[in-house]
């Protein structure tokens, strides 16, 4: 037996996410106020979708009238450069999200004026991936804002619902689509300067 046999190999380190805390999150989503992304960005800050369901939704996913969104597909790049819209990345992962208010406020207004579009690059065709986080970058850049990746958004999501809004891991974990609250413990319980602060704070009562 080798001696090394006798020791635990390092853990690797996680890198930390990147998101956007509550007191960022207006910048971010003036930046991409008007663009063709805006809906896409929406529906992953507020509700926490996958870059891929983002780019695969459609209108008609909305129930305006219940504030309901069905996601049940995704949008998947294939090697060439072409796009396939097929099943979600899991079971758990085909759900339904309620809406919040002042989402489905600015999705009411932006459907208004693209009726026929959720976001499309040419023809009709979904959005692919890759232009939507182009797209997301180009946004950033213009409006002097930190590059937080698009992946990030829904990190974003569920970091602020729960370590600066208070809600349940199981109840984030159902919005995100996560199999088990494992996963969003793992994931998405990311440090906040927002969270740290109110820990802080909470010293000023011994005054």
């Amino acid at each position: 037996d080798s001696p090394l046999d006798f020791i635990d190999p390092p853990k690797p380190k996680r890198k930390e996410i990147t998101t956007i805390s509550t007191s960022e999150f207006k910048k971010y989503l003036q930046a991409v106020r008007g663009l063709d992304i805006e809906p896409g960005i929406l529906s992953m800050l507020y509700m926490g979708l996958r870059r891929s369901e983002a780019c695969a939704r459609k209108w008609s996913d909305i129930d305006f009238d219940t504030a309901i969104m069905k996601i049940d597909t995704s949008c998947r790049l294939l090697p060439g450069g072409g796009i396939e819209i097929g099943s979600t990345k899991t079971e758990k992962s085909t759900r339904i999200v309620v809406i919040p208010a002042p989402c489905l406020a600015r999705l009411r207004e932006i459907k208004k004026i693209n009726t026929d579009e959720w976001m499309c690059e040419s023809e009709g065709h979904a959005m692919r991936p890759d232009v939507f986080s182009k797209k997301w970058r180009s946004a950033l850049t213009k409006a002097g804002l930190e590059r937080i990746q698009v992946k990030n958004l829904r990190h974003s999501c569920g970091t602020m619902l729960i370590r600066e809004m208070g809600a349940s891991i199981a109840d984030v974990a159902e919005l995100l689509g996560h199999s088990t609250t494992r996963i969003t413990e793992s994931f998405y319980l990311q440090q906040s300067t927002e969270s740290k602060k109110r820990v802080a704070k909470l010293w000023d009562k011994m005054e």
